[in-house]
């Protein structure tokens, strides 16, 4: 996962609960502890043998875990994985924030068929509103109404659609949304996503290789422009007026992907099945992981503008980057259409329940979705539509 979705915060919490005893150790600030490993072929018991020397603490087998943080930082235990797994006598538990891109090389050594991975992302909005003090029955409430296509009482569809624009503004960052909920100061949960972005900045210094650094930097600072433009797909000469494009920054966005700093978008030919297969790999979008980081990233007066409900802000970019976050979350790839030498454009495409859907995404004064019903009448593949904008539940059937 994404450096700071609390993934050493979740571990460390489930091994204090499951496991009678265990050992945490981070490669990243433990430098000492890569030793460990990086002698290299070496079997099972040596490595215990180590991890129990070097911590004087004793494990029970079935009842143990050994936990290894930041694996990114030593290859040679993330190619240890295996023989450790294969063991069977510890439950081994590894996290790391850039192994996509560290790991590219070690196919060979993959611990991958020994392993069950989980991606761990920024928090969604429903565990938002758990952090804002709603409990399970209210959110229940609203999962129910939404799946149901039933109205949600005014007054807390209102009182919702308030929190989805705080949720915004501070996103999902785990510190964040702490030191919001907390405070309510938005200023402090934009305090917290700079450092997270300097600690982003950090990596890219440490974990990429000469020209690719700067790269990598304008690569991310170009997301929050150019989902502002009206033609919100990603052009290369919008970073700088360079030939080579994908060339020249191919690689650099795909560090960016591979961290899990963006979110990748790509066009489809036809928004009909197999989806997939229609993919157009160089038209996309890119999204921010987290819609708090795009929302700190972009000018002073745009969370403000969100927040305080200005009728005038076209907040767009801030809340199709929410919709992907969401769609990302629930596990779809993440599409969309746009039809070449056409007008014709559809924010997000989904097979959703076997059913090609089509989604909007709707902000500012402007609340027609014109893109569905022309998507409709002239490809006629599509059979669901769903808009998103301010207001409540409703259904249209045609």
């Amino acid at each position: 996962g994404c450096r700071q979705t609390g993934k050493t915060h979740t571990i460390r919490e489930f091994v204090n609960e499951v496991y009678e005893s265990h050992i945490y150790m981070d490669l990243e600030d433990e430098t000492d502890r890569r030793a460990i490993f990086e002698q290299g072929n070496l079997s099972a018991n040596e490595i215990i043998d180590r991890i129990m020397f070097d911590s004087k603490l004793s494990l029970v087998p079935g009842r143990s875990a050994i936990v290894i943080d930041e694996i990114q930082a030593c290859l040679p235990a993330y190619s240890a994985l295996k023989a450790l797994a294969d063991d069977g006598r510890f439950d081994i538990i590894a996290s790391g924030s850039l192994l996509e891109v560290m790991i590219g090389d070690l196919q060979r050594r993959s611990p991958m068929g020994y392993v069950d991975s989980i991606e761990m992302l920024p928090m969604d909005f429903e565990e938002f509103l758990w952090a804002m003090g709603l409990d399970h029955r209210s959110t229940d409430y609203l999962r129910d109404r939404i799946q149901s296509r039933l109205p949600i009482d005014d007054y807390i569809c209102r009182r919702v659609n308030d929190l989805f624009r705080r949720y915004m503004v501070v996103g999902g960052m785990p510190a964040a949304v702490l030191a919001y909920s907390q405070s309510r100061d938005y200023s402090k949960a934009a305090s917290k996503l700079m450092d997270i972005l300097s600690v982003v900045r950090d990596d890219a210094e440490r974990y990429s290789r000469g020209v690719h650094r700067m790269r990598i930097a304008t690569c991310l600072d170009s997301v929050p422009r150019q989902l502002e433009d009206d033609d919100d797909r990603f052009h290369y000469t919008r970073i700088e007026k360079k030939k080579g494009g994908d060339r020249v920054y191919g690689t650099s966005i795909q560090w960016l992907r591979r961290t899990g700093l963006v979110i990748q978008c790509y066009n489809v030919t036809e928004p009909t099945a197999p989806l997939e297969s229609r993919v157009r790999e160089k038209s996309f979008k890119l999204f921010m992981s987290d819609t708090g980081m795009l929302t700190n990233m972009m000018e002073a007066g745009v969370a403000g503008n969100i927040v305080n409900r200005d009728p005038y802000s076209n907040n767009g970019a801030v809340l199709e980057n929410a919709v992907a976050c969401a769609l990302k979350a629930n596990g779809y790839p993440i599409l969309f259409y746009k039809k070449d030498d056409s007008t014709l454009e559809v924010d997000f495409i989904a097979n959703m329940d076997g059913e090609i859907t089509a989604i909007e995404v709707k902000s500012g004064r402007n609340k027609r979705a014109k893109s569905l019903p022309t998507l409709f009448s002239r490809t006629r593949t599509g059979r669901r539509a769903v808009k998103i904008a301010e207001g409540n539940v409703f259904t249209e059937v045609n």
